[in-house]
């Protein structure tokens, strides 16, 4: 499974997770072996959990339909 893959079914899985991927983006992706960009720290930093769970729902059925 890719990391982009994993992220997206924990997110969508994990509240906990999500919570925690917004409000210290570097060290949770981190511990994923994921080395984020500063554009995608800050970018995860401006969200919401619920609003990261909508957006992170609709790049996957996205990703799904190509």
């Amino acid at each position: 499974m890719t990391d982009s893959k994993l992220i997206i079914d924990k997110v969508l899985a994990d509240a906990s997770f999500c919570e925690q991927l917004v409000s210290q983006p570097a060290e949770t992706l981190g511990a994923m072996g994921v080395n984020p960009t500063p554009e995608v720290i800050s970018a995860l930093q401006g969200l919401d959990p619920q609003s990261l769970q909508r957006l992170v729902g609709a790049f996957g059925k996205q990703q799904a339909a190509l």
